[in-house]
């Protein structure tokens, strides 16, 4: 396989999965826990324990995937990068990282949640603009 198709291969699984652990953890930390939290222990265990064993599993899958393929582009696409670009890059991947700590050991807890689902927003938000950087760096 050419290293331009693993690139390729790389870029897609890092934006699906991305995607998908993304939106996994706003949609838990803005809605489904606190909505929880209201209810108490009842509505926790009646609903929330469900939607937790399905979307658990398949959002950690996606954030390994995510980090394991951003890891690999960042070895091959940025090594070493110093620019302003690279240290937003480097910055939003630390963000990732720290979400993904932060989401496994705060599984459950709305506060957890939130610190996870902030972290991401800034490394999404990093992911996105790290091109533009240097405009105004």
């Amino acid at each position: 396989m050419s290293s331009a198709l693993l690139i390729l291969l790389a870029r897609a699984v890092h934006i699906l999965g991305g995607v998908f652990w993304a939106g996994s953890v706003f949609v838990m930390a803005s809605v489904i826990l606190p909505l929880a939290a209201k209810q108490g222990n009842e509505g926790f265990g009646q609903w929330v324990r469900p939607i937790g064993r399905k979307v658990g599993p398949a959002a950690g899958i996606a954030s390994l995937l995510t980090i394991i393929s951003g890891i690999y582009m960042m070895a091959v696409l940025h090594p070493h990068d110093r620019s302003v670009g690279g240290i937003v890059l480097i910055a939003g991947a630390t963000a990732a990282l720290l979400s993904f700590v932060s989401g496994f050991f705060g599984r459950g807890s709305v506060v957890g949640a939130r610190v996870a689902a902030a972290l991401l927003g800034l490394a999404v938000i990093a992911m996105a603009v790290f091109r533009y950087a240097a405009a105004i760096g």
